[in-house]
């Protein structure tokens, strides 16, 4: 997951720097590819991390609540 961060970090400043339009939609479609993969794995690291169901529970709920707020 780290090194996917990286990568999106690299894209989202390539975006911003882009020349062209079609150079800022494959920046933007890369960006959007690596910010995905945390949000797919993260129910298996918290399955990882917790071991009792009830506490694997609030902070998979505490993860989505937070996640929601920014569109809020």
């Amino acid at each position: 997951m780290s090194s996917s961060f990286v990568v999106f970090t690299i894209f989202t400043m390539a975006c911003a720097l882009a020349p062209s339009w079609n150079s800022f939609l494959f920046f933007r479609f890369a960006t959007g590819v690596n910010a995905s993969s945390p949000i797919a794995v993260v129910g298996g690291v918290y399955a990882d991390i917790y071991k009792n169901p009830v506490s694997r529970g609030r902070a998979m709920a505490l993860f989505m609540g937070v996640g929601r707020l920014k569109f809020i």
